[in-house]
């Protein structure tokens, strides 16, 4: 069986990605499709309702690592076929460094 130390499960803010969250939390502890110590949620491509949710996520039992923004720099960026790295100042990106530093590698290295 394949192991990883920390699952993480990128969903959007739709009905749909949030059922698919659950059905992939189901797969890992019930069918076993791999062993994971830890396993949590990052929202991508949010424009509110965080509250709606953090419930959501608590409903499953999944914790939320983070929330990353929607972000027209991204958006645009992507469109012209550029590296997001050379996005200014963007929003997402400094929410993703922060999910990555602050709640995924502060564990292993902090």
């Amino acid at each position: 069986m394949r192991r990883v130390d920390t699952l993480v499960i990128v969903s959007d803010a739709t009905s749909r990605g949030l059922r698919t969250a659950a059905l992939i939390k189901g797969m890992v502890q019930n069918d076993r499709v791999i062993q994971c110590e830890k396993m949590g949620l990052v929202f991508n491509r949010v424009q509110g309702g965080e509250e709606l949710l953090r419930r959501f996520a608590r409903e499953t039992g999944l914790p939320v690592f983070g929330y990353i923004p929607y972000d027209e720099t991204i958006a645009y960026h992507d469109l012209l076929g550029k590296s997001l790295t050379e996005a200014p100042a963007s929003p997402a990106l400094t929410a993703v460094r922060d999910i990555v530093q602050k709640r995924l590698f502060s564990e292993h290295f902090g």
